[in-house]
């Protein structure tokens, strides 16, 4: 079960890094992220954080600032790490 999630939290976050602008597709990804998020389950965030998501989040997040507010959850994710 933890492997299946880490794959999943990979998977997507090879998406959001292939992507440059936030979309239907990419804003379905922070969703997703923003879920596991609110659901504080220390195994997901801790795949997220050695994934790199916060570095990615924190780049795509800064070309689109209309995001934020959009995704209060991930901005405060991202001022942690």
């Amino acid at each position: 079960m933890h492997s299946r999630r880490h794959l999943l939290i990979r998977s997507e976050l090879n998406f959001l890094k292939a992507s440059e602008v936030v979309n239907s597709k990419e804003t379905t990804v922070f969703l997703l992220f923003a879920i596991i998020l609110e659901s504080n389950e220390g195994d997901l965030i801790y795949n997220m954080v050695q994934e790199g998501a916060p570095q990615r989040i924190r780049e795509l997040m800064k070309g689109q600032p209309s995001l934020s507010p959009r995704f209060p959850v991930l901005q405060q994710f991202i001022n942690r790490f």
